[in-house]
């Protein structure tokens, strides 16, 4: 069985500057003028309630991040980015028998450079994780065919989807439940922004909400 994690907001924090460098920055890294004019749009309408950068976009941010983190343009505190809590998750998940798959929309090279860091002597971060799923392979995580591809994939593999945004918790919900499957869903809301209304149709699902992975006790 496998536990499936989501990276910004779910295992790391949200890198500090990183959508307002692609604002500042874009037209130092990107030729195309109309796709440089979108990805500024698409980073500032980034917090819009509702609002979910495209697959397409936030790769063309990805290879931004990249090519400006290699160069010391864009310099990243890495262990910082990490949440406390994610390392002794990830290690209780290991214990308990189950595999780790990052589920995550950024692309292999900004994974590798945010699971890279040292976690112990001889050891990453990294070294936690068995397989990871990469929106520009798998699809867009805002879609249930996505899932219920996911699902095939695993062979019924799924245990839990752990994720920060509603929108995706809802379509690993429908797209488990399309491809004849069920998990355990979290929406992970470490700020305590989503109650009420706003979990309405997801607690319908079964998503549970955590703020923190010490809430989980499976």
């Amino acid at each position: 069985m496998i536990e499936l994690y989501d990276m910004g907001r779910t295992t790391h924090r949200a890198v500090k500057g990183m959508y307002e460098f692609i604002i500042n920055n874009i037209d130092r890294y990107v030729s195309d003028q109309g796709l440089a004019e979108r990805l500024k749009e698409e980073a500032k309408n980034r917090e819009v309630k509702g609002h979910s950068i495209p697959q397409e976009y936030f790769s063309a941010m990805c290879n931004v991040w990249t090519q400006a983190y290699r160069t010391g343009d864009f310099p990243i505190d890495l262990q910082v980015t990490i949440f406390p809590d994610t390392i002794p998750r990830f290690q209780r998940v290991k214990a308990n028998g189950r595999n780790i798959g990052i589920l995550t929309s950024a692309s292999r090279d900004v994974t590798d450079i945010l699971y890279g860091p040292p976690i112990g002597e001889n050891a990453r971060l990294s070294d936690l994780v068995d397989n990871y799923f990469l929106g520009e392979e798998i699809g867009d995580k805002d879609f249930p065919d996505t899932f219920a591809g996911l699902w095939e994939r695993t062979k019924g593999g799924i245990y839990a989807v752990f994720d920060d945004k509603p929108s995706v918790c809802k379509a690993a919900s429908d797209g488990i439940k399309l491809a004849d499957g069920s998990a355990r869903v979290y929406l992970v809301d470490r700020k305590n922004q989503y109650s009420g209304d706003a979990m309405g149709e997801l607690t319908e699902k079964s998503v549970i909400k955590i703020s923190s992975f010490d809430e989980v006790k499976e």
